[in-house]
This record gives structure tokens, C-alpha cells and sequence, in this order.
């Protein structure tokens, strides 16, 4: 849908639809994964746990869905785990080293299997470095509990705007 009476120097703005959290955990299961996908979208993210081993193989997952799913953009993300249960879903821009960069955060800075809390404050820090150093854009999206835990302990609103 367009909105015709928002314009900026490119044209009319227009409404998206897409799906920041997806999760698919078997390979095998691509071709499935992207039957299912509603045509309505226009992009998706793919999100699955960092602290799974599969997470490491979502690289190739991320490919064969852009070759496959060739009317909308498919984005990598990881959803990030803290403590006390919540998650934030952390969808990178499209770029040459995105995988190695996702699987950086999620090796250092996830909830580990071991019950290790993550270092939040850490994390966003080497995000923001990111973001300089390569002119990229990462969304966000908080769920709720986490949103309580982060705003409470974390000062990574300051750290999301050093840029």
C-alpha cells in the first residue's frame, strides 16, 4: 500500500510487510519453510536461537532461502537469549561477512548452555562498533520481558546511539 502523501527525496513512501522472527531447524526443511511462506510478505528474517548448534549452520539456510524465495528480501538474525527467560530477535542488513558477524555476537555474548548470563552492555557495545565501522543497520525487536530486565539494568539505549 502507498501512502501518497508521504513523499522524501526518493518518491512516495511505501508500507512492507514482513516477519522479523522466523525460526527453521532442519536444513532439510528449506524447501518446506518456504512453501509456508505467506505471500504477502514482502521480507522475513530468520531468527533462530543463538545458543542452539544449529544456529551455526543458519549461513546456509539463509542462502538457499534467497535463492529459493526470490520475490521478497530474506534477512539473518539471530534471537539473542538473556536471563530470566526473555529474547530480542537481531536482524542484520545484508552484507559479505553477516553470518560471521551474528555467530561473533552469539559465541560471546549469548545466554551459553552452561547457564552463563550474557553481557548485554558488551554485546550492543561491538554491535554500535559494527554498525561504525561498516555503515550497516541492525533491527531490534524486544520482547516484553526482556524490554522490564534491560531498561532496569542495561544503559544500552545510550550505547544504541553512539553512532
Amino acid at each position: 500500500m502507498t501512502n501518497s502523501s508521504s513523499t522524501s527525496d526518493t518518491g512516495p513512501w511505501s508500507w512492507l510487510r514482513g516477519d522479523l522472527h522466523t525460526h527453521c531447524e532442519d536444513a532439510a526443511q528449506i524447501g518446506d519453510y518456504v512453501d509456508r511462506i505467506d505471500p504477502r510478505l514482502d521480507f522475513l528474517a530468520l531468527t533462530n536461537h543463538g545458543q542452539k548448534p544449529v544456529f551455526f549452520e543458519q549461513h546456509h539456510m539463509v542462502a538457499e532461502l534467497r535463492q529459493r524465495w526470490t520475490s521478497g528480501l530474506v534477512l539473518s538474525g539471530v534471537e539473542w537469549n538473556a536471563p530470566g527467560g526473555g529474547h530480542a530477535c537481531v536482524v542484520f542488513s545484508p552484507h559479505a561477512d553477516e553470518a560471521d558477524h551474528a555467530y561473533a555476537l552469539a559465541r560471546g555474548f549469548d545466554r551459553h548452555l552452561d547457564g552463563a548470563p550474557p553481557d548485554i552492555t558488551a554485546g550492543m557495545s561491538q554491535e554500535c562498533a559494527h554498525l561504525r565501522a561498516n555503515r550497516g543497520s541492525i533491527f531490534m525487536v524486544w520482547e516484553e520481558p526482556w524490554i522490564r530486565l534491560v531498561s532496569r539494568t542495561e544503559p544500552w539505549v545510550r550505547l544504541m546511539s553512539r553512532g
